[in-house]
């Protein structure tokens, strides 16, 4: 990193903040999966969901023999007892006899779960959908993870501005190779035990004050480097976040083989008093074949624990148009 010239006393500012969680359709695309805080040495549990495992600052659930474990309560992963219902758009697409049973991807994507967040997730409900669509270079077993039946939800939900209708928000998210059941994308949701209302309310006049504090204060202007001064984010705080993304990346590949872990972006949601509200870290990690992964971990204080790791963006045919014109893809 280098060299900082100014704003060091700014290094002390507490930097909070809330990843906005989008509700994550059965179908296509979801940037994708809830570790540890990253900045503290202090153990971090998991929502009760998954309150069997917990994390620290030095544990992670990688598979390579020189990396440490999540200290968890289950040491041995077994295959989950699970409910696993069809999505409602499946009948967009075609399942080829050449593509895993749903049954097999639903207890794929379960292990994936595990590697990666070390959380079982016996007992819960997943609604499956099998993707093929001619943007892409394979297919997919998408898979949403319920606490509950996610068609009649009690505790995790949105509720539909004009319809009053719940709509079930699920506490994971993968998508597999429908083929093979290589990982693609895994996401920990973040938001558990909560209803919350479609509609924006008075909030959005204080979001707007916010967002216009970080344009006064050049936030745009600022390289990356800038940006962490600004948000209090020390060299040790980015190191042990940086730490965090290569062991995520490890479990994603299933590899200790990754390299050119770098920090790309922090999401900001706006600042007020001088005090920067910061989402997440955003990273991007490698492979030794060369596929990325995008990875995006909350900050320490962060109201929403939600963690992503997306590869879904290699598998993109380069110059592919759905539409004429080329808006838009399939």
């Amino acid at each position: 990193m280098k060299e900082r010239t100014r704003g060091k006393a700014l290094m002390n500012v507490a930097a909070a903040g809330v990843l906005s969680i989008g509700l994550f359709s059965a179908a296509f695309i979801g940037f994708n999966s809830l570790i540890f805080a990253a900045a503290t040495n202090e153990p971090t549990p998991l929502p009760p969901i998954v309150e069997a495992v917990a994390f620290t600052q030095n544990t992670a659930t990688v598979t390579s023999s020189d990396a440490p474990r999540a200290e968890a309560k289950v040491e041995i992963f077994t295959n989950p007892t699970l409910t696993i219902i069809e999505s409602p758009d499946q009948h967009f697409h075609s399942i080829p006899a050449s593509a895993m049973s749903m049954d097999a991807a639903a207890q794929t994507g379960a292990r994936y779960i595990w590697d990666v967040f070390g959380a079982s997730i016996d007992g819960m409900y997943i609604q499956m959908l099998f993707a093929a669509h001619s943007s892409q270079i394979n297919t997919w077993w998408v898979g949403n993870v319920f606490a509950e039946n996610p068609s009649n939800p009690t505790q995790n939900y949105f509720i539909h501005p004009t319809t009053d209708e719940k709509i079930a928000l699920p506490v994971y998210h993968f998508v597999i190779n429908g083929i093979t059941g290589e990982r693609i994308d895994v996401r920990y949701m973040g938001q558990q035990g909560r209803v919350t209302s479609m509609l924006h309310g008075s909030g959005n006049a204080g979001n707007a004050r916010m967002a216009m504090a970080l344009v006064e204060a050049g936030w745009f202007d600022m390289d990356i480097y800038e940006q962490l001064v600004l948000a209090g984010i020390s060299d040790n705080m980015l190191e042990s976040y940086m730490q965090t993304a290569t062991r995520l990346a490890q479990a994603q590949f299933n590899t200790s083989g990754v390299s050119n872990v770098q920090l790309v972006g922090l999401v900001a949601n706006g600042m007020a008093d001088g005090v920067v509200d910061i989402g997440a870290l955003n990273f991007i990690a490698s492979d030794n074949a060369g596929r990325e992964a995008s990875i995006s971990i909350p900050t320490t204080d962060a109201d929403s624990r939600s963690v992503s790791i997306a590869t879904q963006h290699n598998d993109f045919i380069p110059g592919f148009e759905l539409h004429e014109g080329g808006n838009g893809r399939g």
